[in-house]
């Protein structure tokens, strides 16, 4: 019984490390420097350049940087033509 229950408790214990990382995760986070705001509402901050995003946007879509870090590459945020 007592070789049961060690197992059950290395079991538990090894469930629960995914779950304790998770934070660290989260603070190391990717920041995209690029969003595109849509026409019609709603942001999209995971573009790695302006021109990935202009690829993505319609209509009056914008690009713009993403005030929450720095873009990677030069040029201003502005209408897909």
């Amino acid at each position: 019984m007592t070789v049961t229950r060690a197992l059950l408790v290395l079991l538990a214990v090894a469930a629960l490390a995914p779950i304790e990382a998770t934070p660290a995760d989260a603070q190391t986070a990717t920041c995209w420097p690029w969003c595109r705001e849509r026409s019609g509402g709603g942001t999209n901050c995971g573009f790695v350049s302006r021109e990935q995003c202009m690829l993505t946007a319609y209509g009056a879509d914008i690009c713009r940087p993403n005030g929450a870090c720095q873009p990677q590459s030069g040029g201003q945020g502005g209408r897909r033509r």
